[in-house]
């Protein structure tokens, strides 16, 4: 079937055929960071080097780029040595669930260079937050349409670098949320998860587990920061290692440390906490906290 035929099965409303299969789970898990500035070459390149070279860089756009060529994605490849990328873009929800910009969305995700680069591509991340006043119902449907346009330009183009990915608060897993996980969960190819405590690094492992899908850590950090010294926060970070590898069968893909002082300062370029550094550059060059 040619790439017109393919678009137009799709279009009409019929599901379009199945995409190639992705490469199996790795065994070896992807660490990495985002930088402190979004849209800066020299602030993803500075974060590759804090972390002595990052396995995956962690991004985010404000909106949701024209091309890959615009996005802050594109500094994974350009100015890092990751071999993978979470990329978080903020797309109107409604607009999106209800197919309004799936021209815009095709465009997009054919506009992303096909090599060997793992691309896990999320769009509203962190739905749950109130603040976001987000509509579960509409959100779950944005998945499923971003899942099923990521499938028809997998099998256009046949390649499989491109992983739908949701991600979620891991608060939302703890009782005392008051959520229900299943009001968010949407059946993506990857569930993603911004973890920052140890109960809850072992939460969205085994929910990710219970569900049988591959699973990653986008963002992580110890909260509040300001409540740990150095050496607890080391000691922290070694502990929710142990964690997330706890089950060899399902390591995570990947994990990301939140290099930024959003809502905390979590940064560890500053020089205040060498000791936790130390973990974190272990984890991105030997893939053990020591």
């Amino acid at each position: 079937m040619s790439i017109r035929a393919v678009s137009e099965v799709f279009v009409a409303g019929q599901p379009a055929p199945p995409p190639p299969p992705n490469p199996p789970p790795t065994t070896t898990v992807m660490y990495g960071s985002c930088s402190e500035s979004q849209g800066s070459a020299s602030a993803a390149t500075a974060v590759d080097q804090l972390f002595g070279g990052i396995d995956c860089f962690r991004a985010y756009d404000s909106g949701f780029p024209a091309t890959w060529s615009q996005s802050n994605g594109r500094y994974a490849k350009t100015n890092t040595s990751a071999t993978s990328v979470i990329q978080s873009m903020k797309p109107d929800v409604a607009t999106t669930a209800s197919g309004g910009n799936n021209a815009a969305l095709l465009g997009f995700l054919r506009s992303i260079p096909i090599d060997s680069m793992k691309k896990y591509l999320c769009l509203q991340h962190e739905p749950e937050n109130p603040n976001k006043n987000i509509n579960a119902a509409q959100w779950r449907q944005m998945q499923s349409v971003w899942q099923g346009l990521i499938n028809q330009v997998k099998a256009e183009q046949s390649r499989s670098d491109l992983y739908c990915t949701q991600i979620l608060m891991a608060w939302t897993l703890d009782p005392a949320s008051g959520r229900n996980p299943e009001d968010w969960y949407a059946n993506t190819d990857v569930l993603g998860w911004d973890p920052y405590t140890l109960s809850q690094v072992g939460r969205v492992r085994d929910y990710s587990i219970g569900k049988g899908k591959p699973w990653l850590i986008a963002e992580i950090g110890t909260s509040p920061p300001q409540n740990y010294t150095d050496s607890q926060m080391a000691a922290l970070t070694t502990q929710m290692y142990q964690e997330w590898t706890q089950d060899s069968s399902h390591l995570p893909l990947a994990v990301t440390y939140f290099e930024n002082n959003v809502g905390n300062d979590y940064r560890l370029s500053l020089g205040t906490r060498p000791l936790t550094l130390a973990v974190w550059k272990n984890l991105c060059t030997i893939g053990a906290p020591s």
